[in-house]
């Protein structure tokens, strides 16, 4: 489950340097990718849910005080948004796009790197990286935002846990990465027991480098919780659990409607609502229980189905502006708002 890094042979100088440009010129080519991939409005015009209602606001309002959202905190969209906040309000959306975009190729580079142990061919390791850049359904909400970047530390960390640098700088790495993911997703918890494999079978200290990052990051969530807790905010408590029937009506919404496809999905809401359409969606799953060659197993799920708002700018002042209507056609992340320098999806 850890094998041992082969020790790369020595390279002329000529030659390191070379494949450092080849890496930065990767980055900056999947960035681009990314980037090209969102339909619609450019993701560089864009400022993505919770980057401008709390994090961005959260930032100008209360430098460096960061607070709990959803019962956890989130460290890297927190500092992104903090970096952004001195920035002027016109380059935010190409800030957060970017930021956005770059954590992803840098997080394909490092899988490249960090499955070296599994998988010999290079070939195969760069199409590994590649899987994450082009992410089926990135376009729907992942790419060119802040607030998503945690999602792509998950895969992330996954290798992170699997490898065994050998040097100073990758272990360094591998504890940013334990550490970043850690503070910024709580569900990271979920991959603890590959740690615990970690610890059993490799028994020197220099192994775990990323198994000290991930305790990092669990104190860093554990100060923010308790801090909640003692302040009467905590969500750890039967009162603040979400009801089963609320949960079982997000289940259908979010997950059981969308496998359907995203475009009958959306008819589907439109023409019976949100209950009427799960209610469908759960029928012709139950049909398609049995295995059955003409209906092959697919489709995508999106997040929410939250109304849109558009922040206009107007010199120094912003205004916000309720969705009025929406186009099939149109991405499902955001939504159109023609003569806008920067507008969202609440």
């Amino acid at each position: 489950m850890f094998p041992s890094v082969p020790e790369a042979p020595a390279r002329a100088r000529g030659a390191q340097v070379l494949g450092a440009v080849v890496q930065v010129a990767a980055v900056g080519i999947a960035s681009i990718a990314m980037l090209l991939r969102v339909p619609g409005r450019p993701a560089w015009r864009t400022i993505f849910g919770d980057d401008y209602f709390k994090f961005l606001a959260g930032a100008i309002q209360h430098p460096w005080r960061w607070s709990t959202y959803g019962g956890y905190v989130q460290v890297l969209p927190r500092f992104i948004a903090q970096v952004v906040s001195y920035l002027p309000l016109t380059d935010a959306s190409l800030a957060f796009a970017l930021a956005g975009v770059v954590v992803a190729a840098c997080g394909a580079l490092f899988i490249f790197h960090a499955s070296v142990g599994h998988i010999e061919s290079v070939k195969l390791r760069a199409l590994l990286a590649v899987a994450l850049v082009l992410l089926p359904i990135a376009p729907m909400e992942l790419i060119g935002s802040g607030v998503e970047t945690p999602w792509y530390l998950l895969p992330v960390l996954f290798w992170a846990m699997l490898w065994r640098p050998r040097t100073r700088p990758a272990m360094a790495v591998a504890a940013a990465v334990g550490l970043l993911t850690m503070a910024s997703n709580i569900l990271a918890r979920v991959l603890a027991p590959l740690l615990v494999a970690r610890l059993y079978v490799l028994r020197r200290p220099r192994e775990h480098a990323v198994s000290a990052g991930w305790l990092a990051g669990c104190l860093v969530q554990a100060t923010y919780i308790i801090s909640d807790a003692l302040h009467g905010h905590s969500r750890l408590n039967l009162e603040s659990l979400t009801p089963p029937g609320q949960s079982l009506a997000f289940y259908g919404h979010v997950v059981l409607l969308p496998s359907l496809g995203w475009h009958t999905s959306w008819w589907l809401r439109v023409v019976r609502r949100a209950n009427g359409a799960t209610a469908i969606a759960g029928r012709r799953t139950r049909r398609q229980l049995r295995p059955d060659p003409r209906h092959p197993a697919g489709g995508t799920a999106i997040r929410g189905d939250r109304p849109c708002s558009r922040l206009h700018l107007h010199g120094d002042k912003c205004q916000h502006q309720p969705r009025t209507g929406h186009n099939p056609d149109a991405s499902p992340r955001r939504c159109s708002a023609p003569g806008t320098r920067s507008w969202l999806t609440s």
